[in-house]
């Protein structure tokens, strides 16, 4: 929700909560959030005209941070490590291996178990003949292919693999189409309305084009309750709100 406070009456006060934002998920090591704030921004500077300046503003704060203030040397808070590195794989810059081994940091980490669990996905996938295995089967798979250490994972770690291993191509294909339904009403909306209500729109559609590179994060997303009141708020915008709203019974 932080593309909707960027473009309420007190732009700067979102500006404010958008910061916040971003010093949690620095400080909880999210690094896929980073980035779906790093795209928030940019659409926010392309599609409301309104919030560029603290859209702007909030693109030199993810630069600062993310690069350690422009500095050649790892942080050493760990979270903020993260962001540098990441940020760093992002323009395929040079990580600097033996700056990071003298830092205590561990090659493997979270892309260790991203590598597991994508190639257990696929090969489930490839086993069902790509129509599935049924709702729920993620979790049934991940049981039976344990990682090297033993540990059992509950998740893909990528939320369109596990609608996929779930429900099978067909399935996705499905969930895609819906997702691009909802944002085309939305985008209509957007074009045609000239209430007040118009930014409303734009900060939903930003919202769902982030949740495509932020579902790439932890499968966990699939469940969390505000992904369903933003599909929920996406939905029912075009219907109540502007010129055009259909009033209800």
């Amino acid at each position: 929700f932080v593309p909707f406070a960027l473009v309420r009456d007190r732009r700067w006060l979102g500006l404010l909560a958008s910061v916040l934002v971003l010093a949690v998920c620095i400080m909880a090591g999210a690094r896929i959030a980073f980035v779906g704030l790093v795209i928030v921004a940019l659409l926010t500077l392309i599609i409301v005209r309104i919030a560029r300046p603290q859209a702007g503003i909030l693109l030199g704060v993810i630069l600062l941070i993310s690069t350690n203030l422009f500095s050649s040397k790892y942080s050493h808070h760990v979270k903020i490590r993260e962001m540098q590195v990441f940020s760093r794989m992002l323009v395929s810059g040079n990580l600097d291996r033996e700056q990071l081994t003298a830092l205590g940091d561990e090659e493997e980490g979270s892309a260790g178990i991203r590598r597991h669990t994508y190639a257990t996905g696929w090969q489930a996938l490839k086993g069902s003949h790509f129509m599935g295995l049924g709702a729920g089967s993620t979790a049934v798979v991940l049981a039976a292919h344990p990682m090297p250490d033993g540990r059992v994972l509950t998740d893909m770690h990528l939320w369109w693999l596990e609608i996929a291993v779930d429900l099978g191509l067909p399935g996705l294909a499905i969930h895609v189409a819906w997702l691009v339904m909802i944002l085309l009403a939305l985008w209509r909306s957007w074009r045609t309305n000239t209430t007040a209500e118009r930014p409303v729109f734009a900060a939903l559609i930003i919202a769902l084009i982030v949740l495509g590179p932020l579902a790439i994060g932890p499968s966990s997303m699939a469940y969390m309750l505000p992904m369903y009141v933003l599909f929920a708020m996406a939905i029912t915008a075009p219907l109540y709100l502007g010129r055009d709203a259909v009033q209800p019974d």
